[in-house]
């Protein structure tokens, strides 16, 4: 469950989006919400200018001691904001890079969810929120949520609205692949309204073999496609029946599945994604991936689809980096 939500931000309104999700989770677990502000030198963004030089001794101190303080009253400031009231906040300020900044955060302080935007704003005194967004979903070792820059009429960006949310979670037939499936489910139980059912669709695509491999496969009389196919349905029912059986009665949830065959395995997410399926016909409100999967003639290469996912994707993501196997146990495994 998530007791511990970190939302980074930048000082930018684009990335205290993030804070009305966090909010209403916390306020659904009981958790404490964490605000964290890295704070990077003003003068450090100006190198090549004249006033580069100048980064040393006393001005560069006030500098930091400035942009240092006025992140501490803007963080301040959140803290007494409607939005939050009745949340338990914590702060912090860091005088350092926000990549390894949040990632330090969030294991020494034992966070169970990073949520923020994909955008933010640049320039001297605020860092280039979107690369970061993509480095922390890459490197986190907890669940990352992350809202691209569109106004969608969505619960993960008003989760006032009453609807249940719908995922989509992609699967490439991975153990690594299905840590996205217990985050998705609590994510999808808290956003949702307590009375109404929320949705896990399980999706499968298929990449079509090549002609060697489907030759191969003639000689012995076998139509790889046909049982490329029949292995991912198998597989989904187990992953369905296994979801229905333990954790979709608690969590109000439905389970649904569905295989797609085709080459561009993240534009074919993406595209299932926005045009929707399963119980509606709107687009789903989440993505759910894994930072890793396995390859091979039956299993796409799940980190890589996952980083095009991550820059291309419109609809909020939720991103899951999976207890990855010990060398002696992965030799067969592409990650």
């Amino acid at each position: 469950m998530f007791h511990h939500l970190l939302v980074p931000l930048d000082g930018s309104s684009r990335a205290e989006e993030a804070l009305p999700l966090a909010a209403h989770i916390a306020r659904r677990t009981g958790g404490t919400l964490s605000l964290l502000r890295a704070v990077v030198p003003e003068l450090a963004a100006a190198e090549g200018s004249s006033l580069y030089s100048l980064q040393a001794g006393v001005l560069a101190e006030e500098v930091q001691e400035t942009l240092t303080q006025e992140a501490k009253e803007y963080l301040e400031h959140l803290t007494h904001s409607e939005l939050l009231e009745g949340v338990p906040l914590r702060t912090q300020v860091l005088a350092e890079p926000p990549v390894p900044s949040i990632l330090s955060y969030a294991q020494s302080e034992h966070v169970d969810l990073i949520m923020l935007c994909s955008h933010g704003y640049t320039g001297l005194k605020r860092w280039a929120l979107g690369s970061v967004a993509q480095k922390i979903a890459r490197h986190s070792p907890v669940p990352v949520v992350v809202l691209p820059e569109r106004d969608l009429l969505s619960p993960l960006y008003h989760p006032e609205k009453t609807r249940p949310v719908r995922a989509l979670i992609a699967l490439d037939g991975s153990s690594l692949a299905e840590a996205t499936l217990l985050p998705t489910a609590q994510l999808v139980a808290l956003i949702s309204p307590a009375a109404t059912q929320g949705e896990l669709h399980l999706l499968r695509v298929i990449k079509p073999p090549s002609h060697p491999e489907e030759h191969k496969y003639l000689k012995y009389d076998i139509d790889i496609q046909e049982l490329m196919y029949r292995e991912a349905k198998n597989y989904l029912q187990v992953v369905q029946d296994r979801l229905v059986n333990e954790l979709a009665p608690r969590r109000n949830l439905q389970v649904t599945f569905s295989i797609e065959e085709e080459a561009d395995v993240a534009t074919t997410l993406i595209r299932a994604a926005e045009m929707g399926g399963g119980i509606a016909a709107e687009s789903y409100d989440l993505i759910a991936l894994a930072t890793h999967g396995r390859g091979g003639i039956k299993r796409w290469l799940v980190g890589s689809i996952t980083e095009r996912v991550l820059e291309k994707a419109k609809l909020p993501l939720l991103i899951v980096q999976p207890d990855m196997p010990t060398a002696s146990s992965s030799s067969s495994e592409e990650t």
